[in-house]
């Protein structure tokens, strides 16, 4: 599964998108290059690709702005990859190994779905998180990218200045950089019609 890329919504200092059933748009896919993930039982920590997914919700805030929800994954292409299986819930179809393996999720962008969204607590606060992911409801309206959201690689970059070591600042409130954990490693179906969003 490729990504070209050209180059857990939490509450406190924003509006926590509200949970239960809702339709999404995805406005931006996040490369937070490579990290290192926790253990899991006898695995040991490794370096991983993660990415993260973004949609705008159907729901708006008091300002009118549509809700932002996101999850993260590792960039993999195997049958067992969170990724993938999301995906192929997301399409309504799975895909075949060389589809997946070809597959650019910058394609996402502007394409709906119908999801689940639960609020969990965290030590770092309440997150907005994304569940279940299924294609779009065929009698609902098509959602576009609110025209004022400016993608996370398209943002300027704050200049960082010369201090003692602390700990770094994140000026995007929905990016957890913490690695969280995961089940295990990732590891690695097909007609196309005009049902399939991607």
């Amino acid at each position: 599964m490729t990504m070209k890329l050209g180059a857990g919504t939490a509450s406190g200092s924003f509006e926590l998108c509200p949970a239960g059933p809702q339709q999404l748009v995805c406005c931006d896919i996040i490369d937070h290059g490579m990290v290192m993930s926790k253990g899991f039982a006898n695995k040991p920590a490794m370096l991983q690709r993660k990415v993260s997914i973004r949609w705008q919700s159907s729901y708006r805030m008091a300002d009118a702005r549509p809700y932002i929800v996101q999850k993260r994954y590792t960039l993999s292409s195997h049958q067992k990859a969170t990724l993938r299986q999301d995906l192929e819930k997301w399409r309504g179809r799975a895909f075949t190994d060389a589809e997946a393996d070809a597959f650019d999720i910058d394609r996402l962008i502007g394409v709906n779905c119908f999801a689940q969204v639960i609020h969990q607590v965290k030590p770092r606060g309440t997150f907005a998180e994304v569940v279940t992911i299924m294609p779009p409801l065929p009698n609902l309206t098509k959602l576009t990218v609110d025209p004022t959201y400016v993608r996370v690689k398209d943002r300027p970059v704050e200049p960082v200045q010369p201090a003692a070591p602390t700990t770094p600042t994140n000026t995007d409130p929905f990016d957890q950089t913490q690695p969280e954990p995961e089940g295990p490693p990732d590891e690695d179906r097909h007609d196309d019609d005009e049902t399939v969003p991607f």
